[in-house]
């Protein structure tokens, strides 16, 4: 609700649920994932 109403953002809200559980938000934008990883997950789910 209050994401919708624009007075927080959703960056804001995962750092509150994080610190609420004690883990911490990470940026996975610049991940490079592992080739052999990537093959291992079913097509079904990488869709």
């Amino acid at each position: 609700m209050l994401r919708k109403l624009g007075f927080v953002s959703e960056a804001v809200i995962q750092d509150i649920i994080g610190q609420t559980l004690g883990l911490s938000r990470q940026d996975l934008s610049n991940l490079v994932a592992d080739n052999e990883a990537i093959k291992l997950i079913p097509k079904q789910f990488a869709i």
